[in-house]
């Protein structure tokens, strides 16, 4: 378990990195206001900072208890975190050229069939449901733009 909660540490901080150097390139809030792109950067800081802990807390587990644990980069479950890196992958491209919406409509049922999910209605049911509510969330209440993509 030890280098399987390492290997996710590193990947989320890399992820965290990788956003919150792009948040920089969006707009900060004016006095007392949050912007763009300062949730991206709050959000990003609390990946990092819970990553820490994540390794912390595997540190000291390890040290209670020594066992031996195998990683097996040829197992099912080490292929579907190649496979979920790979759908993230896609969303990020999707997300510059396409935009938020066709990204998030991508990856919603990618990731929940990833899971195991395959009941096709619940599927379709959380995909537009997480959309709608994006939309109503940030577009309508917050009158925040999403990505439109470099397409549109």
């Amino acid at each position: 378990m030890k280098k399987y909660n390492i290997l996710c540490v590193l990947i989320f901080i890399v992820i965290a990195v990788v956003i919150y150097i792009g948040a920089d390139a969006m707009p900060s809030g004016i006095r007392f206001t949050i912007g763009a792109g300062d949730w991206p950067k709050i959000l990003s800081i609390c990946l990092a900072l819970l990553s820490v802990i994540l390794f912390i807390q595997t540190m000291k587990k390890e040290k209670d208890k020594r066992e031996a644990v195998v990683f097996d980069i040829h197992s099912a479950s080490f292929r579907r975190v190649l496979k979920g890196v790979g759908v993230l992958a896609i969303f990020g491209i999707l997300l510059y050229f396409l935009g938020f919406f066709i990204g998030a409509f991508f990856m919603i049922p990618a990731t929940m069939l990833l899971m195991g999910e395959k009941d096709i209605r619940l599927l379709a049911g959380v995909t537009i449901g997480v959309e709608v509510f994006t939309f109503v969330v940030f577009s309508v209440i917050l009158k925040l733009s999403l990505p439109t993509g470099v397409l549109f």
